[in-house]
């Protein structure tokens, strides 16, 4: 892998992890980033294609774990 391609594996990494404690388990979470979100307007995981997008779902996991409404 390139560095940039082992930077992005981590950080899917990171935010998978990230998902699967926001909402208690990993089914839960890959529904989640596998799902349409309204306040992302995209599935989540196809946000994670960029690091600009990857940020987005980081900040709504975020607000989702905090109960920080959109």
């Amino acid at each position: 892998l390139t560095i940039a391609e082992s930077g992005r594996a981590l950080q899917l990494e990171r935010i998978s992890t990230m998902a699967d404690r926001v909402f208690g388990n990993h089914e839960k979470a890959q529904r989640w980033l596998r799902k349409p979100s309204r306040v992302l307007n995209q599935v989540p995981i196809d946000l994670l294609q960029s690091e600009a997008g990857a940020t987005l779902v980081e900040d709504e996991l975020n607000r989702i774990a905090y109960g920080i409404v959109a």
